[in-house]
């Protein structure tokens, strides 16, 4: 063991050890109240402190440059014996009348207990070093597994004589909220809870019951009778999907240990860095159940009608849109796995008694369970069924369910369904559906698949039956089946992960409130974004002013509709310019309370020409139509935005040639004011260019309808 006192420098000694188990922790004393580095954490005993950090408004929480200022600072031991009843040594600083009460707090729990040191993530980390952040960030699971015990401080639970189980305050505590609380909960061995004021409340063991209840963690996990490998992968994200982090980013990093995984911090990249850990639990796990997230359906068999039935997705429709989950085969975050705690992967009994009722086909090989990510998406090998020749009593089940709107286009349905080697609580199959991008989000030749259904569906009551898996028993399977074999391994490509902004159909085209939501107001205005005003000029363009508006409303129902007409200055008249068109509506989903509100938003381009002479001004495949979906800002702002490529010409771009086109931009900005909402339209273009000839259709001034 290699020990160092560290009290006026935050540069650790190097360590001789590479590996994170290795790697050296800052502890305080717990009776001098100095940081000392430990090279060897392993071969010192010590005590570890869990506890949720207090915001800035509350006071926050010492640093490490705090603690440390104050041991350069510390009193005259005069003065320390005069302030401390404690029988501390004279040169400790654990009695500075400045030293957060919690530092103290847990150094004397830790001091009376024989621990000569302790951990405190808020004070032992220097986190103006990003290498030691991330350094620490990656070894801190091991660290709290090393502890030889871990003390829970509970500050919003005050001392209750009764049983801790019935503790409400217990119960509701925010320390089982936390992100990074839960590997805190699960990596050391002995956990014991405090009230507030440091009182013994409970141990992990003794309350292993209650936890699991609270948490979702199996008990036993808690008490330690089964490993932590033994539990799906799924299902550990599962355990964080009701957590907060106060970082975006955190909520990748505080699960690291729990899957093993070592990566870069890198706070700034966003969602990004769970889909990082996704990508490196992957490489290390041979678990398919990492895909078996988001919104499914559930297929059944109708003995009586002789074909299959799908039952209803149970996640609530306002968790479980598109628009926040993506159309590709990584989820966004740990929220995605609310609802995927029961899926674990097949064991190899399970399959080879799947294989006594199914026939295997040819010489059928199981998939190998490897994943590689490639620029064309991830490429995994997975049993492939073709829906309309393999599964057509299937399709024929969705097309009911999807039948009798014109919101939705039921050509949009998916075409494939890939069988993962995972199953659910009920023993069932877990199909991954798999369909096209819609065209209009892509203009490569060689696109992977997305993990989606009816991706141009816009009814509301189909919500629920657009599932991006289905969970199919093996009888279910075998007769909704032309074929009683099962499916050859195949080789495919889907997306690693996709959220477009700007689309012509599917779930993003709207956006449910899971909140009140007070409507547009009684006074609505509209006007042109005076920035845009000036940029159009420059290109020769204006936008009609003042805008046509209309708004109508109802106790279930508000729709604002604007109208803007774009054209060439001075030539060309407003009269025969582009016409752009919006429309927002709201409409009154649940009245309860808190009342749900679904907000959708339609964007049109047209030209006076073209309506009467049968041609049109887009040159992409919008058909002049898009539905973006719409954002909420804050509780008082919406935003909502789309773009259309057109024929320059068209538009007034006399001086181009045939094939060039232009980009226009069209965005919706609506604040909250007293009296109701102010909205202005924003219109952006972009010089005319020449695109390559095989991403247009017919290249021309304006081409006919079709």
């Amino acid at each position: 063991m290699r020990l160092d006192r560290c009290s006026g420098s935050s540069i650790p000694p190097k360590s001789t050890h590479s590996s994170l188990s290795d790697s050296s922790m800052r502890f305080l004393n717990t009776s001098t109240g100095e940081f000392v580095w430990i090279s060897d954490p392993s071969s010192v005993r010590y005590a570890i402190l869990s506890h949720t950090w207090r915001t800035d408004l509350e006071g926050g929480e010492q640093s490490f440059e705090d603690v440390q200022a104050l041991q350069a600072d510390k009193p005259s031991p005069t003065l320390l014996r005069r302030l401390s009843n404690t029988p501390i040594e004279s040169h400790s600083i654990l009695a500075h009348p400045a030293l957060s009460e919690k530092i103290k707090g847990i150094c004397k729990i830790a001091r009376l207990a024989g621990y000569k040191f302790v951990w405190i993530d808020s004070c032992c980390i220097n986190k103006s070093s990003s290498a030691e952040l991330s350094e620490a960030i990656n070894s801190m699971y091991e660290w709290y597994k090393l502890a030889d015990v871990c003390y829970v401080y509970l500050a919003d639970v005050s001392d209750d004589p009764g049983p801790a189980y019935q503790n409400p305050q217990f119960r509701n505590t925010k320390w089982c909220k936390r992100g990074w609380t839960l590997q805190e909960l699960i990596a050391p061995k002995r956990v014991v809870f405090l009230f507030r004021t440091w009182a013994f409340l409970g141990t992990k063991m003794g309350l292993a019951l209650t936890l699991e209840v609270l948490t979702g963690i199996d008990y036993a996990i808690l008490t330690g009778t089964a490993p932590l490998e033994s539990v799906s992968v799924a299902r550990r994200l599962s355990w964080a999907a009701k957590r907060e982090t106060t970082r975006i980013e955190d909520e990748a990093y505080c699960l690291m240990g729990l899957f093993g995984v070592h990566m870069a911090t890198i706070y700034g990249e966003g969602r990004n860095a769970f889909l990082r850990l996704q990508e490196e639990i992957i490489k290390i796990i041979p678990d398919q159940s990492i895909f078996a997230w988001g919104r499914t359906c559930t297929v059944v068999y109708d003995e009586f009608r002789e074909e299959p039935r799908i039952l209803p997705s149970a996640v609530p429709a306002q968790q479980s849109e598109i628009s926040r989950h993506g159309w590709g085969l990584l989820a966004r975050s740990p929220q995605d796995f609310e609802h995927a705690g029961d899926i674990t992967p097949f064991r190899h009994d399970d399959l080879e008694s799947l294989m006594g009722v199914m026939r295997m086909e040819g010489n059928f090989r199981l998939p190998s369970l490897h994943s590689l990510f490639t620029p064309q998406g991830v490429r995994l090998r997975v049993p492939l069924l073709d829906v309309s020749t393999e599964l057509p009593h299937l399709s024929s089940a969705f097309a009911q369910r999807h039948a009798g709107s014109n919101f939705c286009n039921p050509g949009s349905a998916f075409h494939s369904l890939a069988l993962l080697l995972c199953q659910d609580g009920q023993g069932a199959f877990i199909g991954l559906i798999l369909s096209d991008p819609p065209q209009n989000i892509s203009v490569y030749a060689q696109e992977p698949l997305i993990v989606a259904s009816h991706t141009e569906c816009h009814a509301l009551e189909h919500i629920p039956f657009r599932p991006r898996t289905l969970r199919l028993r093996v009888l279910t399977l075998m007769s909704a089946m032309a074929r009683r074999w099962f499916p050859q391994p195949r080789e495919v490509y889907i997306r690693r992960h996709h959220i477009h902004v700007f689309r012509s159909g599917g779930d993003p085209s709207s956006t449910i409130w899971p909140y009140s939501h007070p409507g547009f107001g009684s006074a609505v205005s509209f006007s042109i974004a005076p920035e845009c005003v000036q940029e159009l000029r420059i290109l020769g363009f204006a936008a009609s002013s003042p805008l046509e508006y209309s708004y109508a409303s109802d106790a279930n129902f508000q729709d604002v509709a604007v109208k803007a007409i774009l054209s060439r200055v001075p030539a060309g008249g407003g009269s025969q310019g582009v016409v752009v068109r919006v429309s927002l509506t709201n409409s009154l989903v649940n009245s309860v309370n808190p009342s749900q509100w679904i907000s959708t938003a339609e964007f049109t381009v047209e030209h006076p020409v073209g309506v009467r002479t049968g041609v049109t001004v887009w040159a992409d495949k919008s058909g002049g139509r898009r539905t973006p979906r719409v954002q909420r800002l804050s509780s008082d702002a919406l935003l909502t935005e789309t773009e259309f490529t057109l024929h320059a010409r068209a538009i007034g771009w006399e001086d181009t040639g045939p094939g060039y086109t232009t980009i226009l931009r069209v965005a919706v900005r609506g604040t909250s004011q007293p009296t109701g909402y102010d909205f202005s339209l924003a219109l952006e273009l972009s010089q005319p260019h020449n695109p390559q000839p095989e991403r247009l259709s017919t290249p021309g001034t304006l081409r006919p309808l079709r």
